[in-house]
């Protein structure tokens, strides 16, 4: 169904393993629609600083996995870290594809982190200790601003 909608083409320019550079086009539709679904609930149950250092070693992963190091011990230890951080990774999410494009549209889990309101939800956010974590958040690129060369 993917294919049908154009999804998947990737042009890539590549940084092969003995140092040339090659142009490459792949088609994957299935796998797009299922690596976009699956990194949305990723998004959706881990926190912030979980997302950025899943992508981070998402990166390297590849980059062993292309230069053909899938036994090497930091292989193992990264698939390790995959396997922790997809133990919530369970839910519904549709895709909407059109013209080339696979967008997420919907997500739903059990072990989401959503809360899209402020006084719902089952968390009550106390609006009034927003001026302090203001202050304190900004407090860095204040004080670097001042500072003149």
């Amino acid at each position: 169904m993917a294919g049908k909608h154009g999804v998947g083409v990737v042009h890539l320019l590549e940084d092969r393993l003995v140092g040339l550079k090659n142009r490459g086009v792949y088609e994957l539709p299935a796998a797009h629609v299922i690596i976009q679904a699956h990194k949305t609930l990723e998004n959706y149950v881990s926190t912030r600083q979980l997302n950025e250092l899943k992508q981070t070693l998402d990166v390297k992963w590849a980059y062993l996995c292309y230069g053909a190091l899938w036994y090497d011990p930091v292989m193992t230890a990264i698939n390790a870290f995959n396997d922790k951080v997809n133990e919530k990774v369970t839910g519904k999410v549709t895709v909407k594809l059109f013209k080339g494009k696979a967008d997420v549209v919907a997500v739903t889990s059990p072990y989401g982190l959503n809360h899209t309101s402020f006084t719902t939800g089952g968390y009550n956010y106390n609006v009034n200790a927003s001026a302090g974590f203001i202050e304190v958040y900004s407090l860095q690129m204040k004080l670097a601003n001042q500072i003149k060369i």
